[in-house]
């Protein structure tokens, strides 16, 4: 029989011989007295044995287990794999005529009565009996070793946690104590000073709390080295952050140790609150109390007395409200108390002498497209589940809530505060549920009615600490600790979705007139004026730090304390900070090198879109077409969001324009509703764009050109492109715009090749186009002529001697961060190898270019590589995916850009008179039916599958 049976224990082994004995604890096994069994058939059913066995008097619901064991699985396929495990367990279990060891019904299952001992489940009864020995004893090591289920990980967390604070039980009484050894006096030291007794063992002063302290662990070990060899250390963090938890669990690991481990670092752990502490008096009250000594009449000295010379660790904690005479203090009693540590929390730094900062962030926040495993791993959902779970005690991650719960904790920037106060309201909601009630409330336009307030305490734990009661308390008391200057640039960052750079901080931090510290002419902030108030949100933990795409720092307001900012301000207050963020981002756009930076321009693109959908509102929709009308030269290489789409709507929609600005913006919207496939909308604003008057000569060469080549690519119209290209060159060359007249020029050599077949002309003619650019300055348009001539000579026959080309160019759009070019050379380089019959080379090209696209959002080069891809499958005898793809290609290319030439039409036949030779009528009919099905987004993970990279 297993051991446990000698040992005394609250959870007594039944007599019968038949019962079994289950070990979850340091390694799986199973024991009747009989048969002895370390592993079953699969890890599903040991999982489920030591599910049961742990909660032997619970009735456990079959879909509960079902999705605890196969979190990646459909709900069918989880009911029948529970099904034959549980066949499996009972004819292992339950031999013909023994007794049953798991009841089951249509609903539920459990362990019989009395049929299952479980070493995790005494374990417990143990430490609530607190019979320390008997608990060493049964906690073998940690649950289910190699097992990384989610409730499994949960689970050994939480029993290693118990495991840990088995020493503090108290010794039985008549237990021999070991005597301590005697010391002699020092002869060099006066007598050490008493401090008074706590009433209960060290390390007890600290508060204890009845939560697990989840995602702490990297930054638990780093803070507790610093606080080890350090004497002053200040935990820095948001409000909510988890500061004070972590403080104090360090502290109650360096005062006590743990079984097993080193000896405690420090005698005693002292525990301060200063919340509502200011001045000095105040701060020597409060360590004064925490130390039970009288502070009358000066009260330092008693504190230097009674810890002269003491190995102690004092944490502080709220610290950021002190006011400088009090932080002094502190300084002074460290300076007189060199054995002493402090641990001090804080919002803010307290610049004191030999001050070493700590910086706590936020929780790590699971990726988008995580799977459930992983997800499940994850401390921030790991954090919310485990607070659910005290409402409602079955909550898990599964397939089901998986996105729902990876959006909900990163909509709440993964503070710890937030998610808890999230995770109390899950008795009547779900995650998808609460992350809907939380966006909507985040929209209303107060803060008290929004998010910040729904996100409170209920109940007795909300009077202890107001300003943590509720997410809006929390960050109002770090709005209210910043100064003026700090709040006004605080405020105008918060109209900035994607954060800002140095220079956009120092255009939007100003006072907006002459005067004050720092302002230069225009009521700018100097470069340094404005990174020293950066660097003080981010050391008051209001402003995170990071990096755009560019390379650049980028600072952005955390959520909340957006939340709070824009809900506490009016809009006499908010509209003219909107205007200079508007002012601030026409700089910048006129400010733009000849070569737009893409990355940059990418990284400004959330506040460009925030800037055009608030100007109709504020008057502001004149300039705003500006904006858009000098960033030009940069639409064409990046994929235009919905959001500027929508935006440019309703600014060509309101009053009062400049005709030639309106022109110009109904041109822009044309191209990005064709790039969207849109094909209604680009001809309503086609027709915009050429009615309305245009007298900026330059831009209306402009407007001729782009609506010449959307009659082309939306209408296959090469008649009257051609009426807009006659007009357009001329006006293009009066008003000295080079790159307009190039780009008349290329579409005039594609018109010459595709609709007139003189191949030789249309080179020529992508050749002069080719020589303005390269004169223009502009890498991207530079490419472009490349790019164009390539094409051409590819159309001519000579395949080969463009490969090379092509591969420059695609590093080229690799540098540029271009991946419309990137995409588009690839794309090229892989028609050019299928017509050298060359067909692996073809479609690893073709895969490379299908992935460039879908990775950098360029959906019409997706959908390009799609199209050009399936004759490379073809000829590799992949007809099937070839005629999978195929279908994807010609249904959304029809949806979205129309109606297909006759060289497309061609394609087309050719592919499917190939994939009916190889598979048959009716299978590739099939295989083209199901493609056209898909969306692009199934069809391009469908390639990537089938063509591993």
């Amino acid at each position: 029989m297993a051991a446990e049976q000698s040992l005394p224990g609250v959870l007594a082994s039944p007599a019968d011989a038949a019962v079994w004995h289950v070990r979850v604890l340091g390694g799986f096994e199973m024991d009747d007295g009989r048969h002895r069994l370390t592993r079953l058939r699969s890890r599903a059913a040991m999982a489920l044995v030591a599910r049961l066995a742990m909660a032997p008097t619970r009735d456990h619901a079959r879909e509960e287990l079902a999705t605890l064991l196969w979190p990646d699985a459909d709900e069918a396929t989880c009911r029948s794999r529970l099904r034959q495990t549980l066949s499996l367990l009972k004819a292992v279990l339950e031999p013909v005529g023994g007794a049953p060891v798991i009841l089951a019904d249509r609903r539920v299952l459990r362990a019989a009565p009395g049929a299952l001992w479980c070493d995790a489940t005494a374990f417990e009864q143990a430490l609530r009996a607190g019979q320390r020995e008997l608990a060493q004893a049964l906690y073998g090591g940690e649950l289910l070793p190699g097992f990384y289920d989610e409730w499994v990980v949960d689970e050994r967390q939480r029993l290693q946690a118990l495991a840990d604070r088995v020493g503090e039980l108290p010794v039985p009484a008549g237990s021999a104590r070991p005597a301590a050894a005697p010391q002699e006096p020092s002869r060099q030291a006066p007598p050490r000073p008493v401090l008074p007794a706590p009433p209960r063992a060290p390390g007890q002063r600290l508060p204890t709390y009845l939560t697990r302290l989840i995602g702490a662990d990297q930054h638990g070990a780093r803070l507790r080295a610093l606080v080890a060899e350090q004497r002053l250390v200040v935990a820095l963090g948001a409000g909510g952050c988890g500061k004070t938890r972590l403080a104090i669990e360090v502290a109650r690991s360096l005062a006590d140790g743990a079984p097993g481990g080193p000896p405690p670092r420090f005698e005693r752990a002292v525990f301060v609150s200063l919340v509502g502490a200011v001045s000095a008096t105040e701060l020597l009250d409060r360590l004064g109390l925490a130390l039970r000594v009288q502070t009358t009449g000066d009260p330092m000295e008693p504190l230097l007395q009674v810890l002269d010379r003491r190995n102690v660790l004092l944490l502080l904690d709220n610290a950021e409200q002190l006011d400088a005479d009090a932080t002094a203090r502190i300084a002074h009693l460290a300076e007189r108390l060199p054995e002493a540590h402090w641990l001090i929390t804080s919002r803010r730094p307290l610049g004191l002498d030999g001050e070493r900062d700590f910086m706590l962030g936020t929780l790590a926040l699971p990726a988008a497209d995580a799977p459930v495993a992983e997800v499940a791993l994850n401390p921030a959902v790991a954090l919310f589940v485990d607070r659910a779970r005290a409402h409602r005690p079955d909550f898990h991650v599964s397939a089901a809530n998986r996105d729902a719960l990876v959006a909900l904790v990163r909509w709440l920037d993964g503070l710890p505060l937030a998610i808890e106060l999230a995770a109390s309201h899950t008795r009547t909601l779900g995650p998808a549920d609460l992350l809907n009630l939380l966006q909507a409330a985040r929209a209303e336009p107060r803060a008290d009615a929004g998010s910040l307030g729904f996100l409170a305490r209920r109940g007795a734990r909300s009077g202890s600490d107001p300003r943590h009661a509720s997410m809006l308390d929390v960050v109002a008391w770090s709005w209210q600790l910043l100064e003026p200057a700090q709040r006004r640039l605080l405020l105008a960052l918060c109209l900035l979705p994607a954060g800002a750079t140095l220079h956009a901080a120092a255009a939007l931090g100003g006072s907006g007139g002459p005067g004050g510290p720092g302002t230069e002419a225009g009521g700018r902030l100097g470069l340094g004026a404005a990174q020293a108030l950066l660097d003080d949100l981010v050391a008051q933990s209001v402003l995170r730090p990071g990096t755009g795409q560019d390379g650049q720092w980028r600072y952005l307001p955390l959520e909340p304390v957006r939340e709070y900012a824009l809900g506490s301000h009016g809009d006499e207050v908010l509209r003219p900070l909107r205007r200079r963020v508007l002012d601030m981002l026409l700089d910048w756009a006129r400010a733009m090198p000849a070569t737009p930076p893409l990355p940059s321009v990418r990284d400004e693109l959330p506040n460009i879109m925030a800037a055009l959908a608030a100007a109709p509102a504020d008057g502001d929709a004149d300039d705003a077409l500006l904006l858009v009308l000098l960033l030009q030269s940069s639409w064409g290489e990046i994929a235009v969001p919905a959001g500027v789409l929508a935006s440019l709507d309703c600014l060509l929609a309101a009053p009062g324009l400049d005709d030639s600005r309106a022109a110009g913006g109904h041109a822009l919207a044309a191209v990005a509703c064709q790039e969207a496939g849109r094909a209604d909308d680009v001809r309503r604003h086609r027709a915009a764009a050429l009615a309305r008057p245009c007298p900026d000569t330059a831009l209306r060469a402009m407007v001729l050109s782009r609506m010449a080549r959307m009659y082309w690519r939306v209408d296959k119209d090469a008649v009257k492109a051609r009426v807009l290209i006659d007009q357009a060159v001329p006006l293009a060359r009066d008003a000295k715009r080079p790159n307009t007249e190039a780009s008349l020029l290329s579409l005039q050599g594609h018109l010459a090749t595709v609709v007139d077949g003189d191949a030789q002309r249309g080179k020529a003619l992508s050749a002069q186009a080719a020589e303005i650019w390269a004169r223009s300055g502009n890498r991207h348009l530079m490419n472009a002529g490349r790019y164009n001539v390539a094409v051409q000579t590819m159309e001519a026959g000579r395949s080969a001697e463009v490969l090379a080309e092509f591969e420059a160019l695609a590093a080229e759009g690799r540098e540029l961060q271009d991946w419309d070019l990137t995409a588009g050379a690839y794309e090229a380089r892989g028609t050019a190898l299928l017509r050298l019959r060359r067909w692996a080379e073809s479609a690893d090209s073709l895969r490379r270019s299908l992935h460039v696209a879908w990775e950098g959002l360029e959906m019409q080069a997706a959908l390009y590589a799609l199209w050009n891809l399936p004759p490379a499958l073809a000829r590799l005898r992949q007809a099937e995916l070839a005629a999978e793809t195929m279908g994807t290609a010609q249904a959304q290319w029809e949806q979205r850009f129309g109606r297909l030439d006759r060289r497309d039409m061609r394609d087309l036949k050719r592919i499917r008179r190939f994939t009916r030779a190889l598979l048959g009528a009716e299978a590739a009919a099939a295989a083209w039916r199901r493609g056209s099905q898909r969306s692009v987004g199934d069809a391009v993970r469908h390639v990537f599958q089938q063509l591993p990279g």
